[in-house]
């Protein structure tokens, strides 16, 4: 009995403060297999209490989570083969340097250089754009959002799983090349998985462990 106490304690803190679902379940009815054992009639009012815990808990309609963080892992791979935003003007004239005979690459290339040592008035809508060693800071930090949503994902925080794909997608459409195939593909996938709601209205369990705590001070 005691361990039933702590299986009915446990799935109590898994749903309330875990916000776990199949978890809960599980213990729930690991202490209703225990009851079953012991087929003592004073119980009877402990598994009533069990048997609408648990068929309360298989309505909830639940999300795949494992399916979500599996989802944000494959995104975490792709982040190293991501495209940097390069300036306009950098990335018109590479494809026209490039085309250039030999002779004439040192002639191109001073034309350029005189382009890119122009004044430009600054007036804030220009998209900013990181060098290529600040990429590494970029990648870490992207990973460590979606390494956020997992976890978020994980304990149903919707609004820090929220939060952290907001912030993953903000970076992603500042600092990388949006015309991108693969840069689009990854932010309409972050773009499907905001949409995901994690924190559904849950049951309350504790009906089973105030019965079987009542038991128990009868016995005692």
């Amino acid at each position: 009995m005691a361990e039933v106490e702590y299986l009915l304690r446990s799935a109590n803190h898994r749903v309330l403060m875990e916000r776990d679902v199949d978890a809960g379940l599980r213990l729930l009815s690991a202490a209703d297999s225990i009851l079953l054992q012991l087929d003592d009639f004073a119980l009877h009012g402990v598994r009533a209490a069990l048997a609408d815990e648990i068929l309360a808990l298989k309505g909830v309609r639940g999300n795949d989570v494992q399916g979500i963080y599996l989802r944000l892992e494959a995104i975490k791979g792709r982040l190293v083969a991501l495209p940097l935003e390069l300036p306009e003007y950098f990335a018109a004239d590479a494809a026209k340097i490039a085309d250039e005979t030999t002779t004439g690459v040192w002639d191109a290339l001073n034309a350029q250089l005189s382009k890119y040592l122009q004044v430009r008035r600054f007036d804030g809508a220009t998209k900013p754009l990181l060098a290529p060693e600040e990429a590494v800071y970029l990648e870490l930090n992207l990973r460590l959002m979606l390494e956020r949503a997992q976890l978020a994902a994980l304990r149903r925080q919707q609004i820090v799983y929220e939060q952290s794909l907001g912030s993953a997608q903000e970076w992603l459409l500042e600092y990388l090349d949006d015309t991108h195939p693969l840069v689009q593909e990854v932010v309409a996938e972050i773009d499907a998985l905001v949409g995901v709601q994690l924190d559904q209205a849950l049951p309350d369990v504790s009906s089973s462990l105030s019965a079987m705590l009542a038991v128990r001070r009868g016995e005692s």
